[in-house]
């Protein structure tokens, strides 16, 4: 039964299907959030981007020298991969074709995520970014930010409060502390395979001071909020960052995929879940 139930988590969190749901939420609360209409066709394509995107990254990754249980179970389902791929690709164009008045937003969405992937392709010019690609926390964080906060504001007005700044500003922090805290992580096997980032060229004291300047600004956008929005509503944003804090110690300490792909990537869906709550 136990057996079971870890192969149906597995599956769920390592096919992606997991991080393409906390994209939905996340999109979802940036509704919420601001009181818009749910826009359930913007919903469908962040759905089959994400799954589509996220497959296509693992497809790419070569064989794992560790025995890490993500990386070996993405290398032995690299068919379920491309399937994934493809119906996530599938499905991106179908629900993109009826949000063709945001074409350009949807083209630099694409753009910026290829980014983040196309060091991994296997040929020129395209694996030279390896050694140039120094920004690609900073890539994956403006694509989660776009997708999930500046997307959803775009379909429904042209004219942004202070309130969408900030919370834009504040999601792209929250963001990025997370991706820092995965990088580290990986730091020693993107070395070894000269993947070049901010992580792996700075020490650990360096990572450290990058980690908390990132906690400290989404801290202070997290008090600014609550001069715009009711305080039942602000203080959601103070939960999942208070448990980002608790955990980075013993998060440093360990390798663990469930702590990095269920904990950490969870944490930035649950405000969102939390405002749907209340």
């Amino acid at each position: 039964m136990l057996k079971s139930i870890k192969k149906g988590f597995d599956f769920l969190l390592f096919t992606s299907l997991y991080i393409a749901g906390c994209t939905v939420v996340m999109t979802y609360q940036t509704f919420l959030l601001f009181d818009y209409p749910i826009n359930f066709t913007l919903l469908f394509f962040v759905w089959f981007s994400t799954l589509c995107s996220y497959n296509f990254h693992w497809l790419l990754t070569p064989a794992p020298a560790t025995t890490a249980i993500k990386a070996n179970w993405h290398y032995k389902n690299r068919r379920l991969h491309i399937t994934l791929a493809g119906m996530g690709l599938i499905g991106a164009t179908y629900y993109g074709l009826h949000l063709l008045n945001y074409w350009p937003w949807l083209l630099s969405i694409a753009f910026i995520t290829f980014l983040y992937s196309a060091p991994k392709l296997p040929f020129s010019p395209f694996n030279q970014l390896q050694k140039i690609a120094v920004a690609k926390t900073a890539f994956l964080t403006l694509v989660w930010t776009y997708v999930t906060a500046i997307l959803p504001l775009v379909v429904n007005t042209n004219n942004w409060s202070t309130a969408q700044h900030l919370y834009i500003f504040n999601r792209f922090y929250l963001i990025y502390s997370i991706c820092i805290l995965f990088d580290n992580r990986d730091k020693e096997t993107d070395r070894q395979q000269g993947i070049r980032s901010l992580v792996t060229n700075i020490t650990d004291k360096g990572i450290s001071v990058i980690f908390w300047i990132s906690i400290s600004v989404t801290l202070l956008s997290n008090l600014a909020l609550f001069y715009f929005l009711p305080f039942n509503v602000a203080i959601t944003f103070f939960v999942p960052l208070l448990i980002l804090v608790l955990l980075n110690i013993p998060i440093n300490k360990t390798e663990s995929d469930y702590y990095y792909y269920f904990l950490l990537d969870g944490l930035m869906m649950l405000s969102g879940l939390l405002l749907f709550l209340i």
